[in-house]
C-alpha cells in the first residue's frame, strides 16, 4: 500500500485537476487502462495487472472479530510492455515518465497523430505513466 501513496503523491496536484477520458487504449493482455486528462497539462495512463494469482489458504480476521480463511492474493508479473492511447488532437506530447515508488523514470514515447505508444513500460502489480503536453 506504500507503494500506491509514494505513487499517487508524485501526481497528487495533477489528479487533482483530471478527468476521465473514454478513448481507445492498447494494453497487454490482463491488463486494464485507463486515461486521466489532467485540464490542459498532461495525461495519466492508469494500469492494473489482472494476472491475478491465488495461492495458499491464510487465516484472516473479519470486521467482526470472526477467523476465517482467504487466499494470499500475489500477482504475474508481466514486466515490460508497450501501451499505446489515443489523445486529442490538440495533444501534442513532450514527454513520458513512469511514476514508481522510488521516483519518476524516463519512458521512450512516440507519437503519430493522435496516437502516443510508450515503449517498454514497466507494469508489476500495475503502473502510472505520465505524458506531458508541450506548452
Amino acid at each position: 500500500m506504500h507503494e500506491i501513496n509514494a505513487e499517487l503523491l508524485q501526481v497528487d496536484q495533477l489528479l487533482t485537476v483530471s478527468h476521465p477520458i473514454v478513448t481507445q487504449i492498447e494494453a497487454p493482455r490482463d491488463v486494464w487502462a485507463r486515461a486521466l486528462l489532467c485540464g490542459d497539462r498532461a495525461l495519466i495512463l492508469a494500469l492494473v495487472n489482472d494476472r491475478v494469482i491465488r495461492s495458499k489458504e491464510r487465516l484472516e480476521l473479519d470486521g467482526g472479530g470472526h477467523i476465517g480463511k482467504g487466499d494470499i492474493v500475489d500477482y504475474e508479473r508481466i514486466g515490460k510492455a508497450d501501451v499505446t492511447v489515443n489523445v486529442p488532437a490538440w495533444f501534442a506530447a513532450k514527454s513520458a515518465t513512469r511514476i514508481g515508488p522510488d521516483g519518476p523514470e524516463p519512458v521512450k514515447m512516440t507519437q503519430v497523430g493522435n496516437r502516443i505508444t510508450c515503449h517498454d513500460v514497466h507494469i508489476g502489480a500495475g503502473g502510472m505513466v505520465l505524458i506531458e503536453r508541450q506548452q
